[in-house]
């Protein structure tokens, strides 16, 4: 659950700061944003890049070791697991009520100044503002009268005390989310340089959820399946806006269909199976909506699944006597 955090003014001025790229100086922050109060973050590249820069063409995994090489945030393993964290981040950073949902050790106690965090500094003090070739914090809690705080201020901009267990929860969906593109890039058969990771993440996003977990093996089965193109097969991208992989999806009435079940008539769909096999009608069909008047008609999930019904199972169409719409009468 990402946080509000404030910078500190002296950061600019830093030497490891400046010795990193600017798209590094950016993403510094955003890891700010998504680190607990420790400073401790899952070291997880895509799920960064999908938080960070969800629409930039960004190497994330090159800044994560740029920003290690400079001493900004550094990387260690708790129980087989990698995580990062800032350095200096608990000097500066104070939330009224802290919580913290990742695993720490002293080596990274120490990184992040977990001791200073109930100290201010003093103003005089020369610690306040970072020295030369040291990152002493990223930001610093900018200081309000409570006052003119309002409830959401108060507690670091968005109700922590409520939100632990949900989440710890949305993290878990969103880790799951991450490792099924990850295990979809690895099996699709990418034409070398035509696949754009960026671009295959965003494509990602509009892949409806219930299909999410079974898409690596719609794109093995692709790749087995000796119909790629002649020139090879079209970029991930592509094969996710258009939906192509519909083509590869087995679909089962227990899994596929379960989330989405086929809300017209049972003899329509019946006939479909009957004529179109069952992975046919639980891809292409069991997502449609129906509308019986002014017509017998199937609302298509989309264009592609539209498209696909009606030069595919004209035939049923005609016996049945039903149309396609593009959206409701």
């Amino acid at each position: 659950m990402a946080r509000i955090r404030s910078i500190h003014p002296g950061v600019y001025t830093d030497e490891a700061w400046a010795s990193v790229s600017i798209p590094a100086r950016w993403f510094a922050k955003g890891i700010c944003t998504e680190a607990d109060d420790n400073g401790v973050f899952e070291w997880k590249p895509l799920g960064l890049k999908m938080r960070i820069f969800p629409a930039d063409n960004i190497d994330v995994p090159a800044l994560l070791d740029e920003l290690q090489a400079a001493g900004i945030v550094m990387s260690f393993t708790e129980k087989g697991k990698k995580y990062g964290a800032v350095r200096n981040f608990c000097r500066y950073q104070r939330p009224r009520k802290p919580k913290a949902w990742f695993p720490i050790n002293a080596e990274v106690r120490k990184f992040v100044d977990i001791g200073a965090s109930g100290t201010e500094p003093d103003e005089h003090d020369d610690e306040a503002v970072p020295q030369k070739s040291e990152l002493d914090a990223l930001e610093a809690e900018a200081v309000t009268p409570k006052s003119e705080m309002s409830p959401q201020m108060e507690d670091e901009g968005g109700r922590m005390e409520e939100g632990a267990s949900n989440a710890h929860a949305s993290s878990e969906r969103e880790s799951a989310e991450i490792d099924h593109f990850e295990e979809l890039w690895k099996s699709y058969p990418h034409h070398p340089g035509r696949s754009s990771r960026p671009k295959a993440l965003t494509a990602w996003a509009g892949v409806p959820e219930d299909i999410k977990p079974t898409m690596a093996e719609a794109a093995k089965r692709y790749a087995v399946s000796g119909k790629t193109p002649p020139s090879g097969a079209p970029a991930l991208a592509k094969w996710l806006i258009d939906e192509l992989y519909r083509d590869w999806l087995r679909s089962v009435k227990a899994t596929a269909s379960a989330s989405k079940p086929w809300v017209g008539p049972s003899d329509v769909r019946d006939e479909f199976e009957k004529v179109m096999g069952e992975d046919w009608t639980a891809s292409y069909l069991d997502h449609c909506q129906w509308q019986d008047v002014p017509e017998r008609a199937i609302i298509p999930a989309s264009r592609f699944a539209g498209n696909k019904i009606v030069s595919e199972a004209r035939k049923v169409l005609s016996k049945l006597s039903i149309s396609v719409l593009e959206r409701a009468a």
